[in-house]
């Protein structure tokens, strides 16, 4: 597929494009990137120039790079900012990518599709110009209706780079044939049955022991719904992660998370509505309310998104590197089945920062909320951590281990996770 096809077919069918480049070297996916950089720059070159002759907007600002040595030389610190976030969002990123392969092909393939989210930016960067030069009509609906559109755009624009990181990608790495130590990923296919680990010591029978297995399937119908799941997720939390692979993700925890981040947008929102209501003593029109809860919801959510897949990937990379295999995929199951909490966590964030800066408290207040919010971060963290280890790993590419509770001798529990400082309980 060539650079233009690519950059023009991404934001539209995003798997296909993907599956596309799945063995493309990454030096000629970051070629495509720059051609991307070039045509992105180009639109944003064409919407400073139309600006200046709005006086309520301004411009001018590709004039003073052209002009000035120190505003060319700002504009490149700003390109190199930038690439350095695309690195920092696929790391971010890289939970969505996990499966039963090399740590680093998941690195790489996440940072594949960062590369080529360029695409995107250049439809969000025109639906950005023209709210903006809607703006300054004399409408209000217009205004309104375009910054909806743009909106849009952003969501479509995340939905589209998650179905490509997600991309199923079983036939491009194959799965290992040969049995592997569950502590320490060791070839044990050679090894006696019955005798130990030569890397780390541990049974070998723990690795090869064969449980009940069961298909890894999208839909749990022994789970009433996701208030079901959620309470399961944490309250039984053994019983309920051992029915999950820890080598592939399931579209169950994937709208699990979707579900209550859609929560959030409502909840968050109305919070902030809400609050502004209250200390203002004035509500806002309708139509102007519903579409600030759109608005602001939408950016907390994808702040939390943000939040929950930093924390799902910091954690995936400490654990694959203590068991030595990529737990990438299991450290989403427990993140994404354990987020039913981002709602009232977003509410009460949202309504505290609120209640900050009324005075003349701001000064009290806003350093003490920053201190909740961290303390926050890390509690979720330590509750998380403590149930990565639950969630199973069995040698083979389609089943998930189940434990056998009438076997006395069934401790399938990783241990050396639960042996860690970091993952240890309270």
């Amino acid at each position: 597929m060539s650079a233009i096809t690519t950059l023009l077919l991404f934001p539209f069918v995003p798997r296909r494009v993907a599956a596309a480049h799945l063995r493309t070297p990454l030096h000629k996916i970051y070629l495509i990137h720059w051609l991307g950089l070039l045509a992105l720059a180009g639109v944003v070159v064409c919407i400073d120039l139309e600006a200046e002759t709005h006086p309520f907007i301004g411009g001018g600002v590709t004039r003073a790079v052209r002009s000035g040595g120190a505003s060319a030389a700002i504009a490149g610190g700003v390109v190199a900012a930038g690439e350095v976030v695309f690195v920092l969002v696929a790391a971010m990123m890289t939970c969505w990518a996990g499966r039963d392969e090399p740590i680093s092909a998941t690195f790489r393939h996440a940072l594949r599709v960062s590369w080529l989210f360029v695409a995107h930016l250049v439809w969000v960067v025109v639906a950005f110009g023209l709210m903006m030069f809607g703006s300054v009509s004399g409408s209000i609906s217009a205004p309104l209706f375009l910054f909806v559109c743009f909106s849009g755009v952003i969501v479509w624009s995340i939905i589209s780079y998650l179905r490509a990181l997600t991309l199923d990608r079983r036939g491009d790495v194959a799965t290992p044939a040969d049995p592997m130590c569950e502590w320490c990923g060791y070839n044990i296919a050679h090894t006696d049955p019955n005798g130990l680990c030569s890397e780390c010591g541990k049974a070998v029978a723990d690795s090869l022991r064969r449980k009940r297995s069961l298909d890894v399937v999208a839909d749990r119908k022994d789970i009433a719904g996701y208030g079901d799941a959620a309470t399961r997720a944490w309250f039984h939390s053994e019983t309920f992660f051992r029915t999950f692979a820890a080598h592939e993700r399931t579209v169950f925890s994937i709208t699990h998370l979707v579900f209550w981040l859609g929560m959030t947008v409502v909840l968050s929102g109305g919070a902030f509505v809400g609050g502004i209501s209250v200390a203002t003593g004035d509500s806002p029109p309708l139509f102007i309310g519903m579409v600030v809860v759109l608005a602001f919801g939408l950016f907390i959510a994808w702040c939390f998104f943000i939040l929950l897949s930093a924390i799902a990937s910091l954690l995936g990379w400490l654990v694959s590197r203590q068991v030595g295999r990529n737990r990438f995929a299991a450290v989403h199951h427990v993140v994404a089945l354990t987020s039913s909490v981002i709602p009232f966590w977003a509410c009460l964030a949202v309504i505290t920062l609120v209640l900050s800066f009324l005075p003349p408290r701001v000064g009290i207040f806003l350093p003490m909320w920053a201190l909740i919010v961290a303390a926050t971060c890390v509690a979720y963290w330590r509750a998380i951590a403590r149930r990565v280890g639950y969630v199973q790993y069995q040698n083979g590419p389609s089943t998930v281990a189940q434990r056998d509770d009438t076997d006395p001798s069934d401790q399938t529990i990783d241990h050396r996770i639960h042996d860690h400082p970091v993952f240890k309980s309270e």
